[in-house]
């Protein structure tokens, strides 16, 4: 399936949290397992949407910061390769990432498009 055919949410936003390049990810054939949309702790609305792609042992911990409440989303763990993208309507303005422990932490700064 065609991740920028998936609905509401996908757009041309996409960012790949691994070091595989595009011409990777096509060899690869990567493909869409489980897909969830991270929303705000204290508001519930949708910030982000995460797209396993592949199976692997690399865990991935995110955390969102809502623009419309200010508050964070709760800590979303995921086992395999993926992709984000913010949901329609926001952006993704900072994704700092750390390694502790074998998994990649990243506290994910989305703002309004204007």
């Amino acid at each position: 399936m065609n991740m920028m055919d998936r609905g509401k949410y996908s757009g041309d936003n996409w960012a790949i949290m691994t070091s595989v390049e595009q011409k990777e990810v096509e060899k690869q054939g990567f493909s869409f397992l489980q897909n969830e949309i991270i929303c705000c702790g204290d508001c519930n609305k949708p910030l982000v949407e995460v797209v396993k792609v592949k199976e692997s042992e690399q865990t991935t911990a995110l955390m969102v910061k809502c623009p419309y409440c200010g508050d964070n989303s709760f800590w979303c763990k995921v086992k395999g390769k993926i992709y984000i993208q913010a949901i329609e309507g926001l952006y993704m303005a900072e994704c700092p990432t750390v390694v502790q422990n074998d998994i990649i932490y990243s506290k994910i700064e989305v703002k309004k498009n204007e």
